[in-house]
């Protein structure tokens, strides 16, 4: 994607364009582009729907350097659908969010990843069975998912710190605020060592439609998805229905009929999800799961500061030598000396061509 249209979307998702007219304007970008340039020189072609008029206004009026210097002091970037480390799964459904922010280690997208849902309210059960279950799958090569919500997601998220295994949170607010606040102390620690995302720019608050937003991003995103414990109506059980659709399997924990905190994972095996007894059943269920020992994402401590510069400008985007120079003000010769190192130290692929590609 050309950085003219990048910026376009970026610019939009930033001034808070919900996702559904974000995809109106990528699903025919090259026009509706033009149609955003005639509107700034004030050319319009023709009769301009009004609400896009008010649209492209707040577009053009927001103050997208100032959120840009915000975001970098933060550390929260961005990825656009088309860029390398956009995720397959999510961008073949029939809602992906055009713009993701992140902040943490990208590179946990490229791991095979099983998702974790379940109550806010749980009992013991549900805690113990979600602990056990990521103990006995430390040695595996995987990436846990959940929604850094109160309950049981926060369970999942710290049983798999504890074990050794890398975390992804899927927010239902923006990127740059804990919600809720008793996850705090999580959200600092995956912060350095998981990975973040929203859908959602910073300052957006959470409200409770967004976190059966949300819901589909973990859905698309998990390999596979188990779900701990859920009521007869819970956002667990949407999540679970969306996996079904997207092809997932679902793996439910069964548990006491006289409990309502597993009425809903109950109802889920009398329809067909697949009872979890052991870990065995992920692995006979979860093809992307293996049994092997894990394997180590690749050590970074041998690149030089202005090498990881690069590499995570690469990762936001930038990849030619163009960009990369424009965006991250290096010199065009230094940019192409450190392009080298990093393809002579196995991180990337391409320096000569106009696409560079992370391996």
């Amino acid at each position: 994607m050309i950085q003219e249209y990048r910026e376009f979307l970026l610019r939009a998702s930033l001034s808070g364009i919900e996702n559904k007219h974000l995809l109106f304007l990528y699903q025919d970008l090259e026009r509706q582009y033009e149609e955003y340039l005639s509107f700034l020189s004030g050319k319009e072609r023709g009769e301009m729907d009004k609400k896009w008029k008010n649209r492209f206004l707040r577009i053009s009026s927001f103050d997208f350097e100032l959120a840009i210097k915000k975001m970098e002091t933060m550390q929260i970037h961005t990825l656009i659908i088309e860029d390398d480390f956009y995720p397959e799964e999510l961008a073949r459904t029939d809602n992906p969010p055009v713009v993701l922010y992140y902040m943490g280690d990208i590179q946990l997208l490229e791991y095979p990843r099983l998702g974790f849902v379940g109550a806010r309210k749980h009992t013991d059960y549900g805690a113990r069975v979600c602990k056990k279950i990521l103990y006995e799958l430390k040695d595996c090569e995987l990436v846990s998912v959940s929604g850094l919500a109160h309950g049981l997601d926060g369970v999942a998220h710290w049983a798999s710190l504890e074990n050794g295994i890398p975390t992804i949170g899927v927010l239902g607010n923006g990127i740059d605020q804990c919600y809720p606040k008793v996850n705090y102390n999580l959200w600092l620690k995956m912060k350095e060592v998981g990975l973040i995302l929203s859908e959602y720019p910073p300052g957006t608050p959470p409200k409770p439609f967004r976190f059966p937003e949300r819901n589909r991003i973990i859905a698309a995103l998990s390999h596979g998805l188990i779900v701990l414990e859920a009521q007869e109506k819970s956002g667990s059980l949407i999540t679970a229905r969306l996996a079904a659709e997207y092809g997932k399997e679902v793996l439910a924990i069964p548990g006491n009929i006289d409990s309502i905190y597993s009425t809903g994972t109950n109802r889920l095996i009398r329809d067909g999800a697949i009872p979890l007894i052991s870990v065995e059943d992920i692995f006979d269920s979860v093809k992307q799961i293996e049994k092997n020992k894990k394997k180590l994402k690749k050590n970074m401590d041998d690149l030089s500061e202005d090498e990881l510069c690069v590499f995570n400008g690469i990762v936001q985007g930038f990849q030619n030598l163009d960009l990369l120079s424009i965006n991250l003000k290096y010199d065009a010769s230094a940019i192409m000396s450190i392009l080298t190192m990093l393809e002579l130290k196995g991180y990337i692929t391409g320096v000569d061509s106009e696409r560079i590609s992370i391996l």
